[in-house]
């Protein structure tokens, strides 16, 4: 990285530590990261199984995001979904290169461009709960240089970090976006769909004894006195649906 960058990305760091609220972060984040073509910057909690969005901070783009979850975009979105398939950072041309566009995902893509975001760059970012946020640059044509990437890669997680901290003092409690880990939520799913052990333990290509050891766990944590009852208290909580097409 260049010591101009790395110069930039300390000093943001330090200013990120010193926010008072998540309004300042916002400011203190979109500031670092506009003269690299990003025009608007948002982190999204990654609520449940079926991943919906929730509960976001920065300078995002209102109107944009908006009709993005007006049009439930996040069900279709090629960007977002390859995220969630493991690749966990990338412009958005390099993750939807390989991807499978139906008319839908492309639609997407397109109203994206009408809004004036022709061009981005996205990362899944794990938090200690367990949960994740979605961090987004939205721009018309972002800055490609590696040292660049660096910068969004570790400013978005320091980013991410604070805002969750400012998050929980605000509210004066830790907030979870949920008590599951994104392991056990996929258990949870695949039994609620009607899956045995054995079955989802294929599935998720972990052991039988690994799917008995979440169920355990899920069911402590919840208090549940049967896998059904913590299925049942997962859909109240909006954790798992009826209908799962995470792959």
């Amino acid at each position: 990285m260049s010591n101009l960058i790395a110069e930039k990305t300390f000093k943001f760091a330090q200013q990120a530590s010193n926010c008072m609220d998540v309004p300042e972060l916002g400011r203190c984040f979109q500031e670092l990261v506009k003269p690299h073509g990003v025009v608007a910057s948002s982190a999204w909690a990654v609520i449940g199984g079926d991943a919906k969005l929730s509960r976001g901070f920065g300078e995002w783009p209102r109107e944009w995001a908006r009709y993005y979850r007006e049009k439930r975009y996040f069900e279709v979105d090629p960007v977002f979904a390859a995220l969630i398939k493991g690749n966990d950072a990338g412009y958005w041309d390099e993750q939807i290169a390989h991807s499978i566009m139906t008319k839908e995902a492309q639609q997407v893509m397109d109203d994206a461009k009408k809004f004036g975001y022709s061009d981005g760059y996205s990362r899944l970012i794990p938090t200690l709960n367990g949960s994740y946020y979605l961090v987004s640059l939205y721009g018309n044509e972002l800055d490609r240089d590696p040292d660049v990437r660096i910068m969004f890669d570790l400013a978005s997680t320091k980013f991410v970090q604070e805002g969750v901290l400012l998050l929980n003092r605000r509210v004066g409690k830790p907030l979870r976006d949920h008590d599951l880990t994104a392991r056990q939520i996929e258990v949870l799913q695949s039994k609620a769909d009607g899956n045995t052990d054995r079955s989802t333990a294929d599935q998720l290509g972990i052991s039988v004894k690994a799917v008995e050891a979440h169920l355990t766990n899920i069911r402590k944590q919840f208090s549940a006195r049967s896998t059904s009852q913590a299925i049942t208290m997962a859909r109240e909580k909006g954790l798992i649906s009826s209908t799962f097409s995470k792959k």
